[in-house]
């Protein structure tokens, strides 16, 4: 397996999707949980926000798995991906605008904020390493998941930030604006990504239907 892994670049990617699909998995879980227990609005919806994403990364997975190559359903694949990250983010981007800026606490309660830092470490370092390993393959499903992990990355980071500054902050206004900076940046480069994907699938699909 370990010969393979070093080898063989479609395994690697394939292994790849699937270890990112168990841990967004079982984190989307141990969100909605934490959203329950603790009756957070927030950390509910960003709970649906992953484990739309996981449902995403699954789709992705199967397809992979079965070992067929039909350019046709990769950009189908690829459009698919591309629409529910466009929805989620817009959503999620209006959901946190409204919280930072009425000034109610975004934070992971208890134990959660350690959990977060390490799925954010977890997901920029697969980001980083996903932006090239992907970079020689012309797969529409690969260049899915690299940027569904792009997509998970930044997010986990931005609601990592808002967490330490209500954890650690002082309270200050210039809290407020940094989080409605930095999150109006990370949810803006997510939404140009998604519809750049978009619009290259439908390109592909308008010329060869």
């Amino acid at each position: 397996v370990y010969v393979r892994y070093k080898s063989d670049l479609e395994y690697k990617i394939r292994l790849s999707i699937h270890v990112s699909l168990v841990v967004t998995a079982f984190y989307s879980a141990a969100k909605a949980t934490a959203g329950i227990w603790y009756g957070s609005a927030w950390l509910g919806a960003l709970a649906l926000y992953y484990i739309l994403l996981t449902f995403a990364r699954y789709l992705l997975f199967r397809y992979i798995r079965k070992g067929r190559r039909d350019r046709l359903r990769e950009y189908r694949l690829y459009r698919l991906c591309a629409l529910l990250l466009l929805v989620l983010t817009i959503a999620l981007a209006a959901i946190s605008f409204h919280t930072v800026y009425y000034g109610r606490a975004i934070e992971y309660p208890g134990y959660m904020i350690y959990a977060a830092a390490a799925f954010t470490f977890y997901s920029l370092t697969m980001a980083i390493i996903n932006q090239f390993r992907y970079r020689s393959l012309e797969s529409p499903v690969f260049r899915a998941g690299k940027q569904l992990s792009f997509a998970s990355a930044f997010v986990s980071l931005y609601f990592l930030q808002c967490s330490l500054f209500s954890v650690f902050g002082d309270g200050s206004p210039w809290e407020k604006y940094m989080n409605i900076g930095t999150g109006m940046a990370v949810f803006a480069i997510i939404a140009a990504d998604a519809v750049y994907m978009i619009r290259k699938s439908k390109k592909y699909l308008g010329e060869n239907i």
